[in-house]
């Protein structure tokens, strides 16, 4: 991950331009620590190739994603909150 440099990214990455497209959320927990960096519409080149690497390991172990419900309650409570806290 430190290849990366993931752990020096911004807290967050916002393209004001689109109003419509897409959001990640990097998200990084260990014991106490914690870390995410918010994007929307704007994705650092390292946060991309980390994605797509990421993709490749899931495929070669023959994983898949899968999309959180939509109607899950509260599904993403903690998502937002460590936002929130930085």
């Amino acid at each position: 991950m430190d290849a990366e440099r993931l752990l020096r990214l911004r807290p967050e990455y916002i393209n004001r331009n689109v109003h419509d497209g897409a959001q990640w959320v990097l998200w990084v927990r260990q014991d106490d620590w914690e870390r995410s960096v918010y994007c929307s519409n704007d994705f650092p080149s390292g946060l991309t190739r980390f994605a797509r690497r990421l993709t490749d390991l899931i495929a070669r172990l023959d994983l898949r994603w899968a999309d959180v419900p939509k109607d899950a309650p509260r599904h993403d409570a903690a998502l937002w909150e460590s936002i929130r806290r930085r």
